[in-house]
């Protein structure tokens, strides 16, 4: 057993083994504020904490945030088997980071629909 702040977990536990991916991996959070008919309301917000610097990878982000933006409009089929905005989003920064820095952190996608703001 492993303690953790007040708790025990095993070291084999979900918890644990995500501990380590983020460790190893970095974490991508992506927030997208939409519409009812998929329409971006505000330019994605993309956060890489210990994968992505807001300064030295700034043209990536942007390239990215691009990336996302079209491909959420206009899903391509042959390369995404749902067109579900989550996994495009997905798809998306899995593909860059995988190829560019050999790592494969965890995904969020945060989804705020018919946002007013």
């Amino acid at each position: 057993l492993t303690l953790d702040g007040n708790c025990l977990l095993s070291p084999d536990s979900d918890v644990m083994k995500m501990r380590r991916r983020v460790r190893d991996n970095g974490v991508v959070i992506v927030t997208l504020f939409l519409d009812d008919k998929r329409n971006l309301l505000a330019e994605p917000i993309i956060n890489g904490p210990a994968i992505l610097d807001d300064k030295i990878d700034a043209d990536v982000i942007q390239e990215l945030k691009h990336d996302i933006a079209k491909l959420i409009k206009k899903p391509n089929k042959k390369k995404h088997k749902s067109d579900s905005v989550e996994n495009i989003v997905r798809s998306v920064i899995r593909q860059y980071v995988k190829n560019e820095l050999g790592k494969n952190p965890p995904i969020i996608v945060n989804i705020a629909r018919d946002f007013v703001g």
